[in-house]
C-alpha cells in the first residue's frame, strides 16, 4: 500500500501541475485532486501497516502537496476562463478583435474585464478556501487514524 500511495502522490502532483497549465481543463485538474486524495488515504493505510514506512510518508506528503497545488491551479484556470468568457460574451468582443482595436477601446474593455475578473477571483478564492479546509480535515482524520 505504501508504494501505491507514493505512486498516486507522484502522479497527482505531476498531473495536477502539467494538466491545468497545458490544457486549462478543470475537469482533468479535478481528476488529479481525486488522485491526490486517494494517495493520502492509501498512504495513511500504508503507514498503519508498518512496512515501507518511508514510502508511505513520502506518498502522504506528495499527495497533500498534489491536492493543494491542483486546487490552486484549478482556481487559476477557472478565474482565467471566467475573464476570457467575460471579455467575449458580456463585452461582445473577442481577444482577436482587441488586437486590432484602438487604444481607447482596449483601455475601456480592460477596465471592464478587471472589474469582472476581480469578482471571479474573489469567488474562486472563497471556493478554494472551502476545499482546502475540507482537505485539511481529511488529512487530520487520516493522521488520527494512523496514530490509533
Amino acid at each position: 500500500m505504501s508504494i501505491i500511495g507514493l505512486v498516486l502522490g507522484i502522479v497527482g502532483l505531476v498531473g495536477g501541475i502539467v494538466c491545468p497549465l497545458t490544457t486549462g481543463s478543470t475537469v482533468a485538474a479535478v481528476i488529479f485532486i481525486i488522485v491526490g486524495v486517494a494517495g493520502i488515504v492509501i498512504s495513511a493505510i500504508g503507514m498503519k501497516s508498518g512496512s515501507k514506512h518511508g514510502a508511505a510518508v513520502a506518498g502522504l506528503v506528495l499527495s497533500i502537496i498534489a491536492v493543494i497545488v491542483s486546487i490552486i491551479l484549478t482556481v487559476a484556470c477557472v478565474a482565467g476562463n471566467a475573464v476570457k468568457k467575460a471579455a467575449e460574451d458580456e463585452l461582445g468582443v473577442t481577444i482577436e478583435e482587441l488586437a486590432t482595436a484602438s487604444e481607447e477601446e482596449v483601455e475601456s474593455v480592460a477596465n471592464e474585464i478587471l472589474e469582472k475578473a476581480s469578482d471571479a477571483v474573489e469567488e474562486a478564492a472563497d471556493a478554494a478556501e472551502e476545499v482546502v479546509e475540507d482537505a485539511a480535515d481529511a488529512v487530520e482524520e487520516a493522521a488520527e487514524e494512523v496514530t490509533e
